[in-house]
């Protein structure tokens, strides 16, 4: 917008515009009519526009040239409408730069302005456009689905007449046909069948007709679809492939439009009446908006800067504006087609939590999931809105109207454009529409433009890929990239692949569903050909034996099996260390070759051969190797070729293993996985650069066929005329029964496995057992075949059930010192006895006279009634500890605080704040707050909605909707009973409870009440009978099922419970639910079930073990199964008991372990504003503080004495600490303040006292001390998207996950920064890939983690290992974000419900919010002394001797490191200067890394807010700071070298400033300004102060600066007379000179980069479009040029007798010999689109000049002109005192 429209004023810190004539009130952001000052009437709220001034008389002074009034700063000048001042005079103004002034178009004129409005809109009262529909009467509607249902609305929320509702589930997109008056829906079919696209008649919802299911994928993950009217395509953005498909009406033809780089897409909108497409995406930093033609060409970036998680977008097609939501920073946003004029709509309430957005005149519709709704906004007029409650979550919304389809003529509207498949609407510049055809995979296009013919080619390449996971064709000749067959896609990890020619099959294995398939060619007869394969990474057809051979790493097996019979399969090889990978197959010659991968730290990689019926193993190469893959044979040539993972070189040995050489080597090649060969040409895929490359043996020379997104897998040739020859297999198999195996002494029948020959055939063998199952570690039993570990041999248990374990070998065991010993040869801890738990079988451990002295210590409360000792720090703590009816620890003994005036005191003494009193919650958890309440409303027919504040009518309450956004109004609906809105997946039975929907019509009452089973037919189970007589259990053993009563005296068996006699003293035996005979309905038990006054419980026979879901028998001990014990589980026999880690005590439950630590549990959470606390035992809420701007991660470091919290704040971009003292947070400190992106994940060292942090933008990890002193950049590399991070100091591990769309995973390496690995690859394990919050069970030693995508919580040990889902989709865990870990519980946040909410940390259950939020709370953090359990500090004392950092690392050990900019000296702990840095600018970004590790990041990276377009960077060694400019900004910036803020030098004057040079003698720096109209090279201090034009004249679109700060020349280059042109002059601009012109140099194009090599006296740049770098020598006055590898080069700079240079094409920066170009090496890889570069070295800032003393005694510029003079210049506006050159005076 042009600001001269407007009058800017300050408001505090807030800086407001009014429109021309308009003046602003003082004291608030109201403008008024200048002429509305002193006419006596208060205009503004403040009465500012009145006032003494008004008797003031200036105005006569100013002659203003149509009016003037006085105002309380002076005379202000006004005029009539339609122009502005200028001045005292008046000028016309643009109306049209005012957003919103038209609806649509608008035209200036002077003094006014005209309104006009699109084809299909009609203008209203001159500036409105109202739209017209087909038919004309019809109104606008709104269409959109949700969680259950699609509705059809009016525009205010009304419903539509007739079948306005669709009830349908789970509707996964979403968009409509006006012309066919149809809505269509992608949704989950009924049964367990695929997602299918059904389409509805608008006017009738609940009639459908499905359409057909798309060639080449399925819908199954498809999030959008959108329809583009013109052709009658479809659209469909599949977010778990990362691609947009697209259709022809019929969803016969189809293509993939967009693959690469889609991480994460969100939302798509078309143009098509423009030929365009949008859509969003936020995987990979950045996120952002693109725009690309709708065949997916020409993608082009609108918006990446501040921009996060974009969701929905839309357009507006008559202003051709790109609306989009932004879910994490609330905010509505538009920007032009373009890219430009980017405006905020709305920021904050209400659009928060937004889904989906569409457009229709003047209002914008969005689905919000805070409150379940729909909200209007006026899109020039934020403040007018409004929100239409709907009944569940909403996702897509559409305005059903023709002018969201607008009328276009396009040939491919008519007879589709005469395409055979696909017509895409493309326009010329000249507007002129013409249909672009396109044909789907495995066709192409014919001459005539129209029609499609099946590809015929003969020889091509196929390949698996994981993102999207499909299998593709590819010529084989570079730049050819037609679709050669129809891709495989029902694959989702296709990691080996092979070709039969005879069958036309593709057979390939699929790692993740475990099983080998095939496809025909032609797309067709695809099916699973084995189920059971574990790992199979290599697969081999052998076509002359029509066998199939593959490897399976996890049987460790070679097998083989008919291609005509897959039940005829033999294991040929199985060994117990191997790890077979790929594998080829020689027919002819009889042989197989495999690569074996080593599985053990002293076991060797190598590659196996042996005959093909398994037999003649022989090493065949074990050079040194370490991942060899991707297997393939040259049969002309006889040679094996192969590559390697890790050492990235291919290699052949000729088959007589004669010859072994290297190939290709490590320079040309990043990580090849697959391999083929052919015609001299080797092919092959790179797993991490998603390349699939060609390399000609001949020539050497090296292509690239096409980059795809990593990862990429297996690939083959097909070649229809390969597969050539026979064996003695090729005709009737031989002539064998089963299996015919080709060797090199002919064939070999064999059967397959379990099957032996029998004369001519082959029979099953009648005693076959397949081989042991048990691990080493384990032993077999003789009779049951159980595995079981072996030590329990011999404990007097029969673990076996035959005895065998223990048998009479056992002898008489010796327990140890610490144990005591019980029934005979049994050895429990002495901790065990008296605890009163039985452990013996003979009861001794509980022997009442060993026990009958046991008493309770001082630091213990003895429980009243269950006698039990407990720490004295559990009591008064609002929890029961004394066990089952004993609440002597709590009550009268205690007194508890009273609340303070902020909080309401429960009957139980807990603490709530009062906006919590009623609110139709239990949030005290005795329902006291609920107690009395009384609302302003008709108590008789309305109700209190305490969300919004509003009555609402009794009809509203328990009807099944959800009319309060809270869902109070369906929460106690049944008397005293609970009832809630039940789950997706959850069905409600008539008393309100919420059971699983497959429970329904199982015959089993899941429902007390039985409605689950109504009108199902079906019986319910009977109980099994109780065996007749059980023996009497000794109280001292009394086990579940019996009952314990009495204090613990008597012990009743299961079957005297609910028998009518009370055999207990207390009478808990019986009463209770005994009457309800649950049993009678239930049928929960897997064995045997029995009536308890509880309910019913289940039992199990002697031989089996109830495992700890108190329902299932099983025949594993309950120690091995999950969540048996709260911490520790000691395995005795058929018994097990729980104990717990130093540090916590079992409570009565005889499960559970509590900290002993008498400090209070704080649950500590952030929420954008505020930092907050919740009490754990009072759930007392405090706000620790408030008035943050955005705070993300946050820590605590607990002391004695001290407790500090962290928190990072993402718009701040600082990193802060705090004491807190009383409940709040003071002595606030900044500890990081500079070089911070986004730090989204935050963890203190408790143990080093070091602060870790993770850099979402910048993917690196970095650490300081706690004072933040010493930062260095930990982890920078092979990082994508890392988001949280945890440690555990006591073993010196750092833990972290990363979002990378090809590789979601969870890492770990030393605190130190070494031995790196990956602990979960999260796409593997699970179906997630948003690896989200992280938190350490620092008792069990485990990860837990929250993954966003799949809404679900897992844990693994820090290994990886033992991994367990702990929940899914529940109606709290929708959008979560942060996880931690408490004693049994695990609390997390959620975006969707605004909550922190905690669950039971094994399964799940127990689910309680603990706090509501108003805005999204992000990270959450238990503050508790046992959260950061204490061990020895490795570094203490004197810090290790080092001198800065000391990290700690594995094994109790630490290592000393460096901070930024320093490096490590000889002994191991020092640190020294190391100022060596290669600096390096991108877009958003500068970074500096160590020039001897230039993958180590030395400084803290610049990047957005203080860096947008840093296109050129200097630096200065005296202050040790670097400055670039910004092109975006048109500023010239600073920072310190290791950080300080960031200082914007000049931000006025300058346009475009891409030439910037720094004389860091005279302390002067250079900038030029290439604006539209002018063009010229300034130079200011380096303060930016004195700032003056040196070269003004004759110059156009300066390109770059560089300077001889010794002989005081400046060079630029610029484009006069549109040729690329080098000039020279003096420092002060005299003396120019043209050292290079492209008339005489033609490579001369775009020079940019200029750097000077003051030790040659040579000027180095990039010509930008020759690809080349030049320099001139200045002494012989030569241009040359500097011979180097092709690429696309962008910067450059000379050091040290070498030239640096960036190639783009590779995305590297590489150094050579600066001369010859010699020794051309790659630098650092991954490293594209740099802008500038530099070597900051404090050796070449050395010399002097004549300005190098006293600025050469100039009192404003000292500027040298050469070697020993100089000129002082003068800021603009002063000229030199002619009498004192050296000075200055104002003219």
């Amino acid at each position: 917008m042009n600001t001269s429209l407007f009058v800017w004023f300050f408001l505090g810190q807030k800086k407001v515009a009014c429109l021309w004539n308009h003046i602003q009130c003082s004291n608030s952001s109201t403008c008024i009519l200048v002429s509305s000052l002193c006419d006596s009437n208060e205009d503004c709220p403040d009465g500012s526009d009145e006032g003494s001034f008004c008797n003031h008389t200036t105005c006569s002074r100013l002659n203003c040239s149509y009016g003037c009034q006085e105002s309380s700063t002076g005379p202000i000048c006004y005029c009539e409408m339609g122009k502005r001042a200028n001045g005292t005079s008046c000028i016309d103004v643009d109306e049209c730069e005012v957003d919103g002034i038209c609806d649509q178009k608008c035209a200036n004129t002077n003094g006014s302005f005209n309104c006009s409005c699109a084809p299909g809109y009609q203008r209203v009262n001159n500036t409105r456009c109202f739209a017209t529909n087909v038919p004309e009467d019809e109104l606008p509607t709104l269409i959109s689905s949700s969680s259950d249902d699609i509705q059809h609305l009016y525009l205010n929320g009304t419903t539509f007449p007739g079948g306005s509702v669709l009830p349908q589930k789970q509707i996964l997109a979403l968009d409509f046909d006006h012309r066919n008056r149809s809505v269509c829906y992608i949704h989950l079919s009924d049964s367990s069948g695929p997602s299918i696209l059904s389409c509805s008649p608008v006017k009738n919802l609940q009639e459908s007709w499905d359409l057909p299911t798309p060639s080449i994928f399925s819908l199954s993950s498809a999030m959008h679809i959108s329809l583009d009217w013109v052709s009658g395509n479809w659209y469909f953005l599949d977010d778990e492939r990362e691609v947009i498909f697209l259709c022809n009406s019929t969803l016969e033809a189809c293509a993939i439009v967009v693959e690469g780089d889609l991480s994460k897409p969100r939302g798509i909108a078309l143009d098509p009446t423009k030929g365009y497409m949008f859509f969003t995406l936020w995987g990979n930093s950045p996120s952002r908006l693109e725009r690309s033609r709708l065949d997916g060409e020409e993608r082009t970036t609108l918006v990446q800067h501040k921009i996060i998680y974009p969701y929905g977008v839309t357009v507006d097609f008559p202003a051709q504006h790109v609306y989009w939501v932004e879910t994490y920073l609330d905010v509505v946003e538009r920007v032009n087609y373009d890219g430009t004029n980017r405006k905020t709509v709305k920021r904050g309430f209400p659009v928060q939590n937004l889904y989906d957005i569409t457009v229709f005149e003047n209002n914008l519709f969005m689905t919000s999931w805070r409150n379940n709704s729909i909200i209007r906004v006026n899109k020039f007029d934020s403040d007018d809105h409004e929100s239409i409650p709907l009944p569940s979550r909403p996702f897509h919304i559409q305005v059903y109207h023709r002018q969201r389809q607008p009328d276009v003529p396009h040939p491919c509207h008519n007879s589709n454009g005469l395409c055979e498949h696909l017509c895409i609407p493309t326009w010329k510049p000249t507007l002129v529409a013409v249909p672009q055809c396109l044909c789907k995979p495995g066709y192409k296009l014919a001459e005539d433009g129209h029609s499609c013919s099946r590809t015929k080619l003969h020889k091509f390449l196929i390949f698996g890929k994981g993102k999207p996971a499909m299998i593709k064709g590819l010529p084989m000749t570079p730049g050819e990239k037609e679709q050669v067959i129809v891709p495989i896609t029902n694959v989702i990890r296709p990691v080996a692949l092979d070709y039969d020619v005879q069958s036309s099959y593709i057979y390939y294995s699929d790692s993740q569903r475990f099983v080998i398939g095939r496809q025909h060619i032609d797309g067709t007869e695809d099916e699973i050909v084995i189920k059971d394969v574990q790992n199979c990474h290599g697969l081999a057809v052998d076509w002359a034996g029509r066998n199939l051979y593959w490897t399976d790493s996890g049987l460790s097996t070679i097998n083989v099996v008919r291609l005509d019979d897959f039940k005829r399969r033999k294991v040929l090889v199985q060994e117990p260390y191997m790890d077979p990978r790929s594998i080829v197959v020689d027919p002819q010659d009889g042989l197989m070759y495999w690569a074996d991968w080593p599985i053990a730290a002293d076991r060797t990689a190598k590659i196996m051969r042996a005959w093909m019926d398994g037999t003649n193993q022989v090493i065949f190469v074990s050079h040194p190797m370490k991942l060899p893959s991707g297997l393939t044979i040259d049969s002309a040539n006889k040679k094996l070729y192969w590559c390697d993972v890790t050492t990235t070189g291919i290699w052949s040995m000729t088959l007589d293993k004669r010859v072994l050489e290297v190939v290709v080597s490590d320079d040309a090649l990043k990580h090849p996985l697959g391999l083929a060969v052919h015609d001299g040409a080797l092919f092959w895929t790179d797993t991490d650069t998603g390349e699939v490359m060609r390399y000609d043996v001949a020539n050497r020379t090296l292509s690239t066929l096409s980059v795809e997104n990593t990862p990429l897998y297996d690939l083959k040739v097909v070649d229809n005329s390969s597969q050539n020859g026979t064996n003695g297999c090729s005709v009737n198999y031989g002539g064998c029964p089963d299996l015919c195996l080709a060797t090199p002494d002919g064939k070999e029948c064999a059967c397959r496995t379990g099957y032996d020959k029998n004369n001519t055939d082959c029979v099953p063998q009648p005693d076959y057992v397949p081989p042991s199952k048990c691990k080493p570690e384990h032993f077999q039993c003789v009779k049951t075949g159980r595995c079981i570990d072996r030590r329990y041999l011999c404990d007097g248990d029969d673990d076996c059930w035959d005895g065998s374990d223990e048998s009479e070998e056992c002898g008489k065991k010796v327990c140890q010192k610490d144990q005591f010993r019980c029934d005979v040869n049994r050895c429990i801890s002495k901790t065990w006895v008296c605890d009163g738990d039985g452990d013996c079988g003979d009861g001794t451990d509980e022997d009442t006279i060993l026990c009958a002295n046991t008493t309770c210590n001082s630091l213990q409360y003895t429980c009243k009634q269950s006698g039990h000792c407990i720490p004295k720090t559990w009591m008064c703590d609002h929890e029961y500890d004394c066990g089952k009816g004993d609440k002597s620890d709590e009550g009268e003994i205690c007194d508890y605080p009273k609340c303070d005036r902020e909080h309401f005191q429960c009957a139980n003494n807990r603490c709530i704040p009062f906006e919590f009193l009623c609110d139709l919650f239990d949030d005290c958890g005795d329902a006291s707050d609920e107690v009395g309440c009384l609302q302003s409303c008709k108590s008789e027919s309305e109700f209190y909605c305490a969300a919004e504040d509003k009555c609402l009518p009794n009809s509203k309450r328990c009807n099944g909707h959800k009319d309060c956004s809270d869902g109070s109004d369906e929460f106690i609906c049944t008397g005293n009973a609970t009832r809630r809105l039940c789950g997706r997946l959850e069905f409600q039975c008539d008393n309100g409870v919420c059971i699983r929907k497959k429970f329904i019509c199982d015959g089993q009452n899941d429902c007390v009440d039985g409605s689950d089973e109504k009108g199902c037919n079906n019986t319910l189970n009977s109980t099994t009978p109780l065996p007749t007589t059980l023996k009497k259990i000794l109280p001292e053993n009394c086990l579940h099922p019996s009952l314990l009563c009495d204090g613990g005296v008597t012990c009743v068996p299961v079957d005297r419970l609910c028998d009518g006699h009370h055999d207990c003293a207390d009478r808990s035996d019986e009463g209770g639910l005994c009457d309800d005979k649950m049993c009678a309905y239930r049928s929960d038990c897997s064995h045997h079930c029995h009536d308890s006054p509880q309910g019913f419980v289940c039992w199990c026979p002697e031989s089996l073990y109830l495992q700890t879901d108190g329902l299932t028998c099983g025949i594993s001990h309950p120690c091995s199964s999950w969540g048996a014990c709260s911490q520790v589980c000691e395995q005795h026999g058929t018994r097990h008991k729980c104990s717990c880690e130093p540090g916590y005590v079992l409570q009565s439950d005889y499960y559970t372990c509590k900290s002993n630590d008498s400090a209070t549990p704080y649950v500590v959470f952030s929420n954008r504003h505020e930092l907050r606390s919740v009490d754990l035992h009072t759930f007392n809420v405090k706000a620790l503080i408030m008035s943050l701007k955005n705070t993300i991660a946050l820590d605590f470091y607990y002391t004695k004495n001290t407790i500090w919290i962290f928190w990072t704040d993402v718009i701040d971009d600082k990193i802060y600490r705090g004491t807190l003292i009383s409940g709040s947070l003071s002595n606030i400190e900044v500890v990081v303040q500079t070089g911070l992106s986004t730090a989204e994940g935050l963890a203190v060292d408790w143990i080093g006292e070091n602060l870790y942090w993770v850099e979402s933008n910048l993917d690196q990890i970095e650490v300081a001390r706690l004072d933040g002193k010493y930062r260095r950049t930990l982890i920078a590399s092979d990082l994508e998207s890392p988001r949280a991070i945890a440690l555990d100091p006591r073993y010196g591990l750092l833990f972290w996950t990363d979002w990378d769309v090809n590789s979601p995973r969870i890492e770990r390496c030393s605190m130190s920064g070494q031995y790196r690995k990956t602990v979960v690859n999260v796409d593997i394990l699970t179906d997630g890939a948003w690896p989200n919050g992280l938190t350490l069970d620092y008792a069990l030693k485990r990860i837990y983690w929250i993954d966003a995508k799949s809404d679900s919580i897992h844990t693994t040990t820090y290994d990886g290992d033992d991994h367990h889902e702990v929940m899914r989709e529940h109606e709290t865990l929708t959008h979560p974000f942060a996880i931690a870990l408490f004693e049994n519980y695990v609390y997390w946040t959620d975006w969707r419900t605004n909550a922190v909410i905690r669950g039971n940390k094994w399964n799940g259950s127990d689910i309680s919010v603990i706090q509501r939020t108003l805005t999204q709370p992000f990270d959450i953090q238990i503050m508790h002394p046992s959260r950061q359990p204490r061990v020895p500090n490795p570094c203490a004392p004197n810090n290790g001797n080092c001198s800065h950092l000391c990290l700690l690392n594995v094994n109790g050990t630490y290592k000393c490191d460096c901070p930024h900019v320093m490096r490590l000296g000889e002994d191991g702990k020092t640190c020294m200067e190391n100022e060596q840095v290669l600096l390096f600018s991108r877009t958003s970004e500068i970074r500096g890394v160590d020039l001897s590790m230039p993958y180590y990041h030395t400084i803290p990276t610049i990047s957005v807010p203080q860096v947008l377009a840093p296109s050129q960077l200097d630096f200065v060694v005296a202050n040790r700071s670097i400055y670039w400019t910004d092109i975006q900004t048109h500023e010239v910036k600073r920072s310190g070298l290791v950080g300080g803020p960031t200082q914007t030098i000049i931000d006025k004057g300058i346009e475009q400033p891409t030439g910037f040079a720094i004389d860091w003698i005279s302390r002067n720096l250079f900038v030029s300004s290439a604006g539209a109209t002018s063009n010229y090279i300034t130079v200011s201090n380096l303060e930016g102060e004195y700032i003056t034009p040196v070269v003004s004249e004759d110059v156009v679109q300066i390109r770059s600066l560089a300077l001889d700060p010794l002989r005081g020349k400046l060079f630029w280059s610029h484009i006069p007379n549109d040729l690329h042109t080098i000039e020279k002059s003096n420092m002060d601009g005299s003396g120019r000179i043209v050292l290079a012109t492209q008339r005489e140099n033609p490579n001369l194009m775009s020079p940019q980069s200029l750097c000077m090599d003051l030790e040659s006296n040579r000027l180095y740049w990039v010509s930008a479009e020759s690809n080349m770098i030049q320099y001139y020598d200045l002494s012989t006055k030569n241009l040359l040029e500097v011979p180097l590898q092709s690429g696309q080069k962008t910067a450059v700079v000379v050091y040290k007798g070498m030239v640096y240079y960036a190639n783009q094409d590779d995305m590297a920066i590489h150094v050579a010999n600066k001369t010859t170009g010699e020794n051309d090496t790659v630098l650092r890889n991954n490293t594209g689109n740099v802008l500038s570069l530099k070597i900051y070295d404090p050796n070449v800032q050395v010399g002097s000049n004549p300005c190098s003393q006293n600025k050469g005694g100039c009192s404003h510029l000292c500027l040298p002109v050469s070697d020993k003079e100089r000129v002082c210049k003068c800021a603009l506006g002063y000229t030199v005192d002619t009498e004192k050159s050296y000075k200055m005076y104002w003219y």
